[in-house]
């Protein structure tokens, strides 16, 4: 049997899909009639589907021809009625026998641990378990716990739909994020399904049925439906929660607040532009919410700077240092075309899908969301840019004339144009196989990495590695890939190894220095370190206390750094290597951010408590030459312009 079924994934090109029709796995429960095309989804059904509540019956091996029922002497019956396909069939069918003896049934709980809300829970199981009525109205929406979301006869790798079954709903999706995003933010009606049970099996009192959900689960308005298996066949079943509400004036939608843009707040409904694959327009209509108190996490409310409190300005300059308050969670910078462009998160509240405050983010977990570009001149804003359902955007390069690429965090890598109004505007989607954790241009084309594998878009050339892949850069010459494990490999355009870059667990980053051929910046953030290495002569040039996310070669031998601790470091590393000067060091306490230069960094520490290490919000996420100024953007939001700072 081919890889790709036994590991659950897609096919890669070349391996055809045919076959996978053919041959599948099937639930050994008599009573349950499950089936799936991958031995990792049959053993995530028999570890998290309730047998005993919702199909208890014995249990028997079945053929795993499609559409085939038996159950007796399989190993005769496939080398005689399948003799095509018996290699594939007797390997699945020894496969079903090992993982059914060796899965037990584990709790679903803990499935859905990125969506959080504050309803009341309620397992299917529950109900089924109490019977009566209530299991009866569940069952005819979800009979043996279960919801089919794509239709097996249409579902193809060019043609993946997804549907929410929930009367009343009915809405269609083009991506599983989508469908799950759908799940954990959109709040359907209860009256729906009543309505749907009255029309199939008579009359029922709604009010009756309100009662005995209160009486039995203390349920009165909204809650959480979990322990459901949401069917794909395909892949793994998913276990997301469904949010219901008795309140049938409800419009079935999440409320989001808005930044306000003026005195008074302004309620509108919003509409995502129509190329957007992963939600349709219908789902992300947004009630904004009018609220006084502004709920992000990241605000920051004044700038001590050198120890002096600087106005309540969004913009200010203080000597050749100049600041401008984003008030966003920031997560990426660039320069396009002589302009300054941040990316941010967009605006968010308590029940956003965003990663808590105060952590970095998981680089594998992809999910929607709003992102906004800002276009600088300097400390002001020449233009806002929002994209809506894409997530934050990860990483931007730019890519030909007026044209950037940015990966999103729905992993998906869009090309964008930059316009004569300084907008940015989405031109298309480049096509990938799978979702993408990053990517990087190397002579002209475009590199990227899902999960453990490197692609080369341009010449479908791909090079699989045994770990997770957590950084990419490129330099004039090389490819550089860092692996979960710390592993650093240093590869040309074959993907061949051209030189060893010595690294250990916990590099975060290794970059190129530009204009320093074969010279490379290695951060360590589990031990804190940051080291030049030069793979010529195959020696540290420097290692310093001081691990990093950005470095910039100020001119040869000389370098800044971006601290993931939120300092800005220049440091030598040819005659008399060591770190010269925190250029910039920050803090934040309570609502507050506390810069201090380098001459004046007792300003920090004079009668002040101790402030916890790694506050991930003064975390730069990136550094720019723009001119000959340095510019700096922080996690919460704060972008930092120090002018004059490369000198000629």
């Amino acid at each position: 049997m081919q890889d790709y079924r036994k590991r659950g994934r897609k096919p890669r090109e070349g391996e055809k899909m045919d076959r996978m029709d053919v041959v599948c796995f099937k639930c050994p429960y008599i009573a349950c009639g499950l089936q799936y095309q991958s031995s990792l989804g049959y053993k995530r059904h028999l570890m998290y589907y309730k047998h005993s509540i919702f199909t208890p019956s014995s249990k028997k091996i079945v053929c795993g021809y499609m559409d085939c029922t038996a159950t007796e002497n399989l190993r005769d019956h496939i080398t005689r009625e399948h003799m095509a396909d018996a290699v594939d069939l007797l390997e699945a069918y020894d496969i079903m026998i090992k993982v059914g003896e060796e899965t037990e049934e584990v709790s679903t709980a803990g499935l859905i641990g990125d969506i959080v809300h504050d309803e009341g829970l309620l397992d299917i199981s529950k109900v089924i378990a109490e019977g009566g009525i209530l299991k009866d109205i569940l069952l005819s929406i979800f009979p043996k716990g279960v919801t089919l979301i794509i239709d097996p006869e249409t579902f193809t790798e060019s043609n993946q739909i997804f549907y929410c079954r929930i009367p009343g709903c009915g809405r269609q999706f083009k991506s599983l994020m989508a469908y799950k995003y759908h799940c954990g933010k959109f709040t359907h009606l209860f009256k729906s399904i009543i309505d749907d049970y009255v029309e199939k099996h008579g009359p029922l009192d709604y009010e009756e049925v309100k009662s005995i959900f209160k009486k039995k689960f203390n349920l009165e308005n909204r809650f959480l439906l979990e322990g459901i298996s949401h069917h794909l066949m395909r892949m793994p079943d998913q276990h997301y929660n469904f949010i219901f509400t008795f309140d049938d004036s409800q419009l079935g939608h999440e409320k989001r607040r808005i930044k306000k843009r003026g005195a008074d707040s302004i309620s509108e409904y919003s509409i995502g532009s129509e190329d957007r694959h992963e939600y349709d327009e219908d789902d992300v209509k947004r009630v904004k919410e009018d609220e006084t108190h502004d709920a992000s996490r990241f605000k920051i409310d004044s700038i001590v700077f050198n120890g002096r409190q600087l106005p309540h300005m969004q913009s200010y300059e203080q000597g050749r240092v100049a600041f401008l308050n984003l008030y966003l969670e920031s997560t990426l910078l660039a320069v396009v075309d002589d302009h300054v462009i941040v990316g941010t998160k967009g605006e968010a509240d308590e029940e956003d899908e965003q990663q808590e405050s105060g952590k970095p983010q998981n680089i594998f977990l992809f999910s929607t969301g709003n992102a906004m570009f800002f276009v600088l001149n300097r400390n002001k804003i020449l233009s806002e840019i929002t994209f809506e359902g894409y997530g934050f955007p990860r990483k931007l390069l730019p890519y030909t004339e007026k044209t950037v690429l940015v990966l999103f965090n729905d992993g998906v890598l869009r090309e964008l144009i930059f316009t004569e109004e300084k907008k940015l505007e989405i031109s298309k989607e480049i096509k990938t196989k799978a979702q993408v954790v990053s990517f990087a241009l190397f002579n002209g084309e475009i590199i990227v990495c899902s999960h453990r594998v490197l692609i080369n878009l341009a010449n479908k050339k791909e090079k699989p590695f045994e770990s997770p892949i957590i950084s990419l850069e490129t330099t004039d010459t090389s490819i550089i890939v860092v692996d979960s494990n710390g592993r650093t490999y240093c590869i040309n355009e074959n993907f061949e190894e051209i030189c060893a870059i010595p690294s250990k667990v916990g590099t975060n980053v290794v970059s190129g220095l530009e204009g320093e051929p074969d010279t490379f910046f290695i951060s360590n953030s589990l031990y804190g370190l940051g080291r030049i290495y030069c793979a010529s002569s195959n020696s540290t040039l420097l290692t310093s206390p001081h691990a990093c996310s950005h470095a910039i070669l100020i001119k040869p031998g000389f370098i800044v750094s971006s601290g993931l601790d939120g300092s800005l470091c220049v440091s030598a590393y040819r005659t008399d290597p060591k770190v010269y000067m925190k250029v910039l060091r920050t803090e934040i306490r309570n609502d507050e951010l506390f810069i201090a230069t380098s001459e004046e960094e007792h300003a920090l520490v004079e009668n002040v408590q101790p402030i916890p290490p790694n506050d991930y919000r003064v975390t730069i996420q990136g550094i720019v030459k723009h001119r000959t100024n340095l510019v700096a953007v922080l996690a919460c939001g704060m972008v930092i312009i120090i002018d004059n700072f490369f000198r000629e």
